[in-house]
């Protein structure tokens, strides 16, 4: 269950698996929207996942949002788009692979 700080990108690589976060803040390349997950097999877009997004807030550790996304094809990856326009730090996804 990957959980990422808001205001920053990341991708991480292991076994022939990527994942990567884009965060929405526009000072690090976002849309200013939207934050993105994506996941590739070994460059491939045969991953499709569902993900539960939880927003959680810094000072308390508060979940403050949960929501449920499929997965689409984005080129190499499989990708979910959450919009982040809420006031949290952290958002946690629960990510599930499906079979097609």
């Amino acid at each position: 269950m990957p959980k990422f700080v808001t205001v920053q990108n990341y991708e991480v690589a292991e076994a022939g698996w990527r994942i990567r976060f884009q965060t929405a803040k526009k000072e690090y390349g976002g849309d200013g929207s939207n934050h993105f997950l994506s996941v590739s097999s070994n460059g491939q877009s045969s991953a499709k996942f569902s993900a539960v997004a939880q927003t959680i807030l810094l000072d308390k550790g508060d979940v403050s949002r949960k929501r449920e996304f499929m997965s689409i094809k984005d080129g190499a990856w499989e990708s979910v788009l959450f919009n982040g326009d809420a006031d949290f730090n952290y958002v946690r996804f629960n990510i599930t692979f499906v079979q097609e």
